[in-house]
């Protein structure tokens, strides 16, 4: 068992540049700015600092990164949506749109195993009234048609992130980086709350700090999920069922090679034993 500090000793000197970043841009833009490209980048910059924190803990194309790979993209997407909404008027739709793409990959990152359905069922019923009220207040129908889309995806993150945390189950040891990832996402959904009520219904007091402090939040909660051991454990238990799945394929293979090949020495065989035979059979006639 690794200790707690041995993380931190880590895990700490990666997150550095988040830190800093996101330090940088409380100090620049403590308020609501207008919409420039320095401000774009100044935005993006801790997201593109929590990208180069995943790819530290190990990354490439193999199965057992599959995780890593997800929550990378999820990341990316959101980046991208973070760049949408600083222009807000010309292309909300788009950065709504980029973060359900981030949010659908980080539902195939969480997983649909253990179900949790009455958090499930909880959340929908949370959710119908809270749509119904954001309804009227949305400017036309492609809104109307998103927004609700985008909740259900929002919600169903959360719903799947809490559910891998299992911290109501005696028989599974929950991880602290599965309760940062739960933790993530229901800052996600306080950011994204405090966004839609801020856009469509009513100003709220100091809403950029608000928004951006649970957002950063949010996404450090759910990076931090990749140095989790137990899901490279369910990874690995995933490699190990993909491994026995092709080595029953390869015993298959070579079941039927063998048989195949068994036959074939058996006719090599027996042409052999006759043209032995026809030779043994001339050179008696020529005696």
């Amino acid at each position: 068992m690794v200790s707690r500090i041995a993380v931190i000793k880590h895990v700490g000197p990666k997150l550095v540049p988040f830190l800093e970043s996101v330090f940088i841009f409380f100090v620049l833009y403590p308020l609501k700015s207008e919409s420039n490209l320095f401000f774009l980048i100044i935005k993006c910059m801790p997201i593109i600092a929590l990208m180069i924190f995943v790819l530290s803990n190990g990354f490439n194309l193999k199965f057992e990164y599959s995780y890593s790979r997800r929550i990378f993209t999820g990341l990316f997407f959101s980046m991208i949506g973070d760049a949408c909404l600083v222009y807000p008027e010309e292309f909300f739709i788009f950065g709504v749109i980029s973060f359900g793409i981030a949010h659908i990959i980080y539902l195939t990152a969480f997983g649909i195993k253990p179900l949790n359905y009455k958090f499930a069922l909880a959340l929908s019923v949370l959710a119908l009234p809270v749509t119904a009220f954001y309804i009227p207040f949305l400017q036309n129908y492609v809104l109307k048609l998103i927004v609700p889309i985008y909740m259900a995806l929002l919600l169903s993150m959360l719903w799947r992130a809490v559910s891998r945390l299992q911290i109501f189950n005696k028989e599974v040891k929950w991880t602290w980086t599965k309760l940062c990832c739960s933790i993530g996402a229901f800052f996600f959904v306080v950011s994204d709350s405090v966004l839609s009520f801020d856009f469509f219904i009513y100003p709220v007091p100091y809403s950029h700090p608000i928004i951006m402090f649970t957002y950063y939040a949010a996404q450090l909660g759910i990076a931090l999920s990749v140095v989790d051991s137990d899901v490279d454990y369910e990874v690995n238990d995933l490699v190990i069922q993909h491994n026995d799945l092709i080595n029953g394929i390869r015993r298959i293979y070579n079941y039927l090679k063998s048989i195949y090949f068994e036959d074939n020495l058996e006719v090599i065989n027996l042409n052999e034993s006759i043209t032995v035979n026809k030779k043994a059979y001339g050179n008696s006639k020529r005696d």
